[in-house]
């Protein structure tokens, strides 16, 4: 995506300022907030000088602290520097409404999240009133379809892209539902220094962020600095007591292969070497020295090869990484109960884990504490590997997203009765000072400074039943689930968590990663598009996800892999694959 902010600004900025909402009243007449502020004109980003002061407009009786026309920005429009705001954002007292969700719902107070200490706080900072709707994980998508239909979405809808099934995403905003919120742009510079600071070296980062250059429809959350935050570990007690050196310096499969039958020999035949998931992934990059994935949930990750679209799971590579799979599975190094090793249920892996029988893992750092807490071994020690290669000077092509966007973003509801005070709060979840309050909250629950001046959690935090992180997201901001920044380090904010913050240092590939392969997120579908990807994907996908892992476990022979294919391709797959190339060469056009 192109980096011009200013394409059409001067005719949308003046639009803007008389959209209110972007929704109409029933006089058909737009309605929304005319303050003094939100109409003053944002001159520097029309200008084309170098970071020039917009024109602040003169002081008034607006109930609004908006940014407009006050912060710098360069020649291309983007601001040069994060915004800080004076609080409040309105004297107005105006009540806006969340649809969002706690994994953790048990641990809230009785009134929900108006009874924690941070929420309530960041309603007497903004002025900004929030009512949550909270509403149960798995029954999301039922719910959501619920507000559709009888159109009556929140203000703020919380991951609400995800559950868009009525085609592509722009017809959420052709419809009336979603607001398109680039007509608000100039209301959100910390949201939009973010995007764009972190765009300069990553090319996904805006394609992600902004469905089109001039249609934003869902407004994406941040770690607050890159974030990989799972891999495989090792047991480094065990490595210590067969002198096989440190984990840290386990670079290829060649050599976790030489680790793994080194602990199958040692620790008897009840022992697992090594653990997979019934998906073999949890996310697309704990084999990407093959430039691929074997996650077998789906054919739902593509790659580009000199041009060429292809499918995970249907490639050269994918053929390899299953024979070395097999070779390993064959050889008693992979545990023979896989499938029933099911991320987010209570899995053998916890168990194998606590009773000292199992040599690698795939982790994220956050939970490794615990995981040596409980097991029986008083030595037990975790340590990641880095990302695998298939040699050591291998340069890796595909399998990361770069690990600044998390989970979390916010759509916004069309009807809302306010759009420039919403954008205005959210970005001020965005600011330095906002993003510190809603990720640590006040002094004394979830932290405190320590001797040195530190921040550090509380007892309260560390000792809680729900789990440090898992209370963390319950009780401050949300990164699972809502737009903002994560500040991921509060995680290990006591003594002894540096040495889990080191971990994602080993995991760190930029020495060795060039992303060559890697699908632009910024290929959008039309209508008839999505529609032939549905119709032709449908029976291809159910035959991978039914055989894909025969030939792991050995009841497929290799032989077999390019009739295989083949059999995919002809079920529909070629044509997913030629809507998807067609997509892919005229995105590569347009950006040229």
């Amino acid at each position: 995506m192109k980096r011009k902010l200013s394409l059409i600004l001067a005719v949308l900025f003046v639009l803007a300022l008389f959209a209110g909402c972007g929704g109409k009243t029933d006089s058909g007449q737009n309605s929304g907030a005319n303050d003094k502020e939100g109409t003053s004109d944002n001159s520097s980003a029309n200008s084309g000088s170098s970071a020039s002061e917009t024109q602040k407009p003169e002081e008034d009786n607006s109930p609004y602290n908006f940014a407009v026309g006050k912060y710098k920005v360069n020649e291309e429009g983007w601001p040069v520097e994060k915004y800080e705001y004076e609080l409040p954002l309105s004297t107005t007292g105006e009540k806006f409404t969340q649809w969002t969700v706690c994994w953790t719902p048990q641990y809230l107070p009785e009134d929900g999240y108006d009874g924690l200490s941070m929420y309530k706080g960041m309603q007497e900072m903004t002025g900004v009133d929030i009512e949550y709707s909270l509403v149960a994980s798995d029954t999301r998508s039922e719910n959501f379809s619920v507000l559709v239909n009888s159109d009556s979405l929140c203000d703020i809808m919380s991951q609400a892209a995800y559950f868009w099934t009525s085609g592509p995403l722009i017809n959420a905003v052709e419809d009336g539902y979603f607001a398109n919120f680039y007509e608000y742009k100039d209301y959100i510079p910390n949201y939009l220094y973010e995007v764009y600071t972190r765009s300069l070296n990553d090319k996904n980062v805006m394609d992600t962020a902004f469905y089109k250059d001039d249609v934003w429809i869902s407004m994406v959350g941040f770690y607050e600095t890159p974030l990989l935050n799972t891999g495989y570990m090792l047991r480094q007690d065990f490595m210590d007591e067969l002198n096989l050196g440190n984990a840290h310096d386990v670079k290829t499969y060649d050599q976790l292969h030489e680790i793994l039958t080194a602990f199958k020999t040692a620790k008897g035949p009840d022992f697992i070497p090594m653990m997979i998931y019934s998906t073999f992934e949890l996310a697309p990059l704990n084999w990407c020295g093959f430039n691929t994935t074997p996650y077998n949930g789906g054919l739902v990750y593509t790659r580009v090869v000199d041009g060429k679209v292809e499918f995970c799971g249907t490639t050269n590579d994918d053929l390899e990484l299953m024979k070395m799979l097999n070779q390993w599975l064959k050889e008693g190094l992979i545990d023979p109960n896989w499938s029933g090793n099911v991320a987010g249920t209570s899995s053998p892996i916890t168990t194998n884990q606590a009773n000292d029988l199992l040599g690698c893992s795939i982790m994220t750092p956050s939970t490794v504490k615990a995981d040596e807490a409980v097991c029986i071994n008083p030595n037990a020690r975790w340590e990641p590997t880095q990302r695998l290669r298939r040699t050591e000077d291998q340069i890796i092509h595909w399998g990361y997203s770069g690990g600044k966007i998390n989970y979390g973003s916010a759509c916004f509801s069309a009807k809302c009765k306010n759009l420039p005070l919403l954008m205005t709060f959210m970005d001020w979840q965005y600011s330095d000072s906002g993003s510190d309050w809603t990720n640590w909250g006040p002094e004394g629950e979830l932290w405190e400074y320590d001797d040195n001046g530190n921040r550090m959690l509380t007892e309260f935090a560390l000792n809680h039943e729900a789990g440090t992180a898992w209370l963390q997201d319950c009780y401050c901001y949300n990164e699972l689930g809502d737009a903002g920044i994560q500040h991921w380090r509060r995680n290990y904010a006591y003594p002894g968590g540096e040495r889990f913050v080191a971990m994602f240092d080993v995991w760190d590939v930029s020495g060795f990663y060039d992303d060559a392969y890697t699908w632009p997120t910024g290929v959008k579908f039309t209508d008839e598009q999505q529609q032939t990807i549905d119709q032709y994907r449908t029976d291809a996908n159910t035959y991978f996800t039914e055989n894909s892992s025969l030939f792991f476990t050995g009841e497929r022979p290799f032989s077999e892999w390019d009739s295989y294919v083949q059999t995919m391709m002809d079920m529909g797959l070629s044509t997913v694959i030629q809507v998807y190339q067609e997509g892919y060469d005229e995105y590569m056009a347009s950006n040229a």
